[in-house]
């Protein structure tokens, strides 16, 4: 029974590493969205609707997201 929990442990703590790759490699692909339409001239409401369309973000997020990396 002991080694059956620990396996069982071990595979949730191997998702949550490939979850959390996912979640931070998302994150990044964004940021560098978010920088390149700026540098291109994009306007700030222009990228917030293209990280909406093309991450399938809410637009709350999107703005979040967008407003948090506009530098």
């Amino acid at each position: 029974m002991h080694s059956y929990l620990s396996e069982f442990h071990e595979e949730a703590f191997r998702k949550g590493i490939r979850d959390e790759g996912f979640d931070e490699g998302f994150l990044n692909a964004t940021i560098k969205f978010i920088h390149k339409s700026k540098s291109h001239g994009c306007s700030l409401e222009n990228t917030i609707t293209q990280i909406i369309e093309y991450f399938e973000l809410s637009e709350e997020e999107a703005t979040t997201l967008v407003n948090e990396n506009w530098k």
